[in-house]
């Protein structure tokens, strides 16, 4: 029996934002409206059920195993921060790069993914003068080039490390890629959240879901069935999205000063306590939906739920109270 790993980035997302709840001072979480929701889930058995992968990207049997990991590594290196263009959101994000990986198959040469530039990315995924672009382009380089020199240019060597534990493949891609170290300071503590690094896994393991679902699983992409213990301790994904559906539903409740600056979408600046609130409250009510839920009996990952609200949001974003604004690369 392997050694578990230490430290296990999921166990310090959850105990990180645990611990900051009770001194909270602009966001709560009502307890029940909590329980209200619960109930109403409960009642829907169709919910929590994970959507096929392929309905918003590509059939992952479509093409070469390392293709589609470097289609997943690429999507979940530049998934952040779309709000400041409007219109644009991550199915935009999705489709584009599967129309470059279909017209423009050298764009994911392990040569050219090292040397991304702003233009590139400009004119094959973005389409405009998208938000930070020149930093986008920077963080391909920079997986890239240790995917390169580190794992022999290949994304499955960085994926078969990991031995099918998801909480380790976590902790590699927060070790090997800065620009997925998604942690903050809150009086004086270390606040982790790891957005991007456990999406990342997670889009991973649910292409693998369609892979096994049309029966092409094979030694080579086995190295990606995560092990049901380790995919189930990820936590959400602290983004937009779910702190918006969730305080709509009367679960997040925000004070006035926070409250103001979000509905009339003034920027939160990141690190910023008010930020820092939204995202740990928004992971903690996760984890108690699923304690919830497990204690009617069903159970659930936290990735489940998150998938769940992330598309109820989706639904209702433009017809309840804006999200969060924050310029940030980790969300």
């Amino acid at each position: 029996m392997e050694d578990p790993i230490f430290p296990n980035p999921c166990t310090y997302v959850k105990e990180s934002t645990s611990k900051i709840i009770p001194i909270m001072s602009h966001v709560k979480i009502d307890n029940e409206e909590l329980k209200k929701f619960v109930e109403n889930l409960l009642k829907d058995k169709n919910a929590l059920k994970y959507p096929k992968w392929s309905e918003t990207h590509l059939d992952a049997t479509s093409v070469p195993f390392e293709t589609l990991l470097r289609y997943l590594f690429v999507i979940d290196t530049l998934n952040y921060c779309f709000w400041p263009n409007a219109g644009y959101e991550y199915y935009s994000l999705a489709q584009n790069l599967y129309q470059t990986l279909k017209d423009k198959k050298e764009f994911f040469e392990i040569d050219n993914l090292v040397k991304m530039t702003p233009e590139q990315l400009k004119e094959n995924i973005f389409k405009c003068d998208f938000c930070l672009l020149n930093e986008r382009a920077r963080m391909i380089r920079e997986v890239f080039f240790i995917i390169k020199n580190k794992y022999n240019g290949l994304c499955y060597n960085f994926v078969k490390a990991c031995n099918k534990d998801a909480t380790k493949l976590v902790k590699q891609v927060v070790d090997d890629f800065w620009c997925f170290r998604d942690q903050a300071i809150y009086n004086g503590e270390q606040i982790f959240f790891y957005k991007r690094a456990q999406i990342l896994v997670s889009d991973i393991y649910l292409a693998y879901l369609d892979i096994k679902d049309a029966k092409k699983t094979n030694e080579e992409n086995d190295a990606i069935n995560f092990t049901k213990n380790t995919i189930s301790q990820l936590t959400m994904f602290a983004d937009y999205r779910v702190p918006q559906i969730l305080r709509a539903k009367g679960i997040l409740k925000y004070d006035s000063h926070l409250s103001d600056l979000v509905d009339n979408k003034k920027e939160l600046a990141h690190g910023g306590k008010e930020e820092i609130e939204i995202r740990a409250a928004t992971i903690q009510t996760v984890e108690q939906i699923k304690k919830m839920l497990k204690e009617h009996g069903r159970e659930a990952m936290s990735i489940e739920v998150d998938v769940y609200l992330w598309e109820e949001g989706e639904k209702i974003k433009d017809k309840v109270a804006p999200h969060h604004r924050t310029l940030s690369i980790f969300y």
